[in-house]
């Protein structure tokens, strides 16, 4: 008896709504053709669309970036109805706990849009490996072979968390365009838009996090204000609110899975250097996270890290900064620093004697860690010494800030007499002067993208030091604020913010010409 031929899948007369959206060619299988179900996407068939319903459609594919938001990224008033997240989590997190209750992982669908700009896996790719190859030198915090073993493995099925990554890691390797405003980039549109809605259906874990602070370091980078002040605040309620502030460890013991809590606490430090660093140009603000506790450990050397070797032990914080550790722990000492300079300055205690202490206590520690690092980097190519330049960076816009705090201070007061008000700021200063000169003597061939914005600021105060003395050894502070805003104009071809530092410094010119 000849077998029975399978049953023919029923197709549709017309192609499916997401194809016809992304121009792909449909099987028209139903209920759900060969596309949308291998990128996990809702399939919907529809009748054809007439001329004028066709030019709608296309009208509002066009301009709006994710149909569940609304275009300033917040979520659409009907998003809340069919939210399942438990308020009991953070109403009551004691019954929480004792009920055995467990938060939702919601599965959120990747909205057509997310995937056309993802859809070139060439593109994709070559972005990932930019990312890795200039970003991920001053802020790495990637492991790089869990990243492509199960964020980038075509064998495992794209998540909206992996998506979301992914299009932020790309958006932060784009250079500037003089086409348009990065704020309207399509990419970063689409990913802070989608952020939104990940956030709104209770979306967690790392991987969002991670994103998170990607498009926070856009913003940053771009001088996107005031959406990067919010988004950083908003990252450390992320990270607070899930349990993924903890920069706690064993200093002597480091289970099978280290790799994966290395990156968690990673990604906590660069939310503190994010947090700290906004706060450069007006550190009266307050800070949005904790400092770090007496056991906080600082991030591994870099060979373990980037090879994967077990390390053989952890250092903690505020262990004596001669210890020898990896310049992403450098990093993180040099933001702890920073962060004690901003409680210092905002204390208001009246022992002066305690005051001027510990102020001079904070000015030696930041001086010698800053004076290590040159040391670490002297034996580096220029290339390699750029890792190194944030850190130093960072330092001496502590310093800075202090002594602005004491010059300030009525001549009355001993702290006005201290060796810290008097402390060689021209000297720092010069120092980076010397760093933007040595830069621009590599052109045509500097790294610019491998430039840190969290130096940006510590040109820019350099630049401002300079304008203030001017009057006193004019040609060669003219030669010091050329210098600067050469670099800054350089530095503009990857960072938006280096130009909007450069505007402020022109303006600030004119305002002391008076």
């Amino acid at each position: 008896m000849p077998l029975e031929s399978p049953p023919q899948p029923s197709l549709a007369r017309f192609a499916c709504l997401p194809c016809r959206r992304s121009k792909r060619k449909c099987d028209r299988i139903r209920p759900m053709c060969g596309l949308c179900e291998k990128n996990e996407i809702e399939c919907e068939y529809h009748n054809k669309p007439s001329a004028r319903q066709k030019q709608l459609q296309s009208l509002s594919t066009s301009t709006a970036p994710l149909p569940t938001s609304s275009s300033n990224g917040h979520l659409s008033p009907g998003r809340n109805e069919t939210r399942k997240f438990p308020p009991v989590y953070f109403l009551n997190g004691q019954i929480f706990s004792q009920a055995g209750m467990v938060l939702p992982s919601p599965s959120i669908p990747i909205p057509t849009h997310i995937l056309e700009l993802l859809e070139d896996t060439k593109l994709v790719r070559s972005c990932v490996a930019e990312y890795f190859n200039t970003i991920q030198s001053y802020l790495p915090i990637f492991s790089k072979a869990r990243f492509y073993n199960q964020v980038l493995n075509p064998l495992l099925p794209m998540h909206a968390e992996k998506a979301l990554l992914i299009l932020c890691m790309k958006a932060v390797t784009l250079c500037p365009s003089s086409e348009r405003s990065m704020a309207m980039d399509p990419n970063y549109v689409a990913a802070k838009n989608f952020r939104a809605e990940l956030e709104g259906a209770g979306v967690k874990g790392s991987n969002f996090l991670q994103a998170s602070i990607l498009l926070c370091l856009y913003e940053f980078g771009h001088a996107i204000y005031p959406e990067v002040y919010y988004s950083i605040a908003a990252t450390v309620r992320l990270g607070v609110g899930f349990g993924m502030d903890g920069l706690e460890g064993s200093t002597k013991e480091l289970h099978s899975d280290w790799i994966q809590d290395e990156e968690l606490r990673r990604v906590w430090w660069a939310v503190l250097i994010l947090d700290r660093c906004i706060n450069l140009g007006n550190p009266s603000r307050p800070l949005a996270a904790q400092e770090p506790s007496a056991s906080s450990v600082l991030p591994v050397d870099d060979q373990s890290w980037d090879s994967g070797i077990h390390p053989q032990s952890l250092t903690l914080a505020f262990s004596s900064s001669s210890l020898h550790t990896g310049k992403f722990a450098r990093f993180a000492q040099a933001i702890c620093l920073l962060g004690r300079t901003y409680r210092h300055i905002h204390d208001r205690i009246p022992d002066t004697v305690f005051m001027e202490a510990e102020a001079e206590q904070l000015r030696r520690t930041l001086q010698a860690l800053a004076e290590l690092v040159d040391v670490e980097m002297k034996s580096f190519m220029f290339s390699k010494k750029l890792e190194y330049c944030t850190q130093v960076a960072v330092c001496y816009s502590a310093l800075m800030i202090l002594q602005q705090v004491y010059s300030m201070l009525s001549p009355v007061s001993t702290l006005h007499d201290s060796q810290l008000a008097n402390t060689d700021i021209e000297a720092i200063a010069n120092e980076g002067t010397r760093i933007a000169i040595t830069f621009l003597s590599h052109m045509p061939n500097a790294p610019v993208d491998k430039v840190s914005p969290f130096i940006l600021h510590f040109m820019h105060q350099c630049a401002i030091f300079f304008i203030d003395k001017q009057r006193e050894r004019s040609e060669i502070h003219s030669a010091s604020i050329q210098s600067l805003k050469d670099l800054f104009h350089l530095l503009s071809q990857r960072w938006r913010a280096a130009n909007a530092y450069l505007e402020i410094i022109e303006a600030y010119e004119v305002m002391k010409m008076v």
